[in-house]
């Protein structure tokens, strides 16, 4: 089964992410702070996905991309980044995917699947 990190600052997105990754058959683990979501990758070396809200209170999704790149452990699991409408398009190359909220669903599992397979 893949596992999926889901990083989101606001809870009912968070929920939604979580919700529909587990319906669709994925192992989800959450967190709503990006620093703590390395220590949750540490805890989960298996994790074969992250779906990163890029805007969070305590550490960027910016400066979070460079923590997971210097660590070889995580560096090659690719990131789907939630982007906020408006926000900058040059932020997209440092994704595998990205997604513009509002967020659909259909698209959020087509994308996830690009990457990895439920069970």
């Amino acid at each position: 089964m893949s596992t999926i990190l889901v990083v989101a600052y606001e809870h009912n997105t968070r929920v939604m992410l979580r919700r529909a990754l587990e319906g669709a058959g994925y192992f989800v683990i959450s967190q709503a702070d990006s620093r703590n979501a390395m220590e949750t990758l540490k805890e989960y070396p298996e994790t074969s996905l992250i779906v990163l809200d890029w805007v969070s209170p305590s550490l960027s999704g910016q400066d979070f991309l460079k923590e997971k790149q210097q660590n070889s452990h995580f560096a090659s699991i690719p990131v789907i980044g939630i982007l906020n409408p408006g926000m900058d398009g040059n932020a997209a190359p440092r994704f595998a995917a990205t997604l513009v909220k509002p967020l659909k669903i259909e698209l959020l599992l087509d994308k996830t699947n690009h990457f990895c397979q439920p069970s």
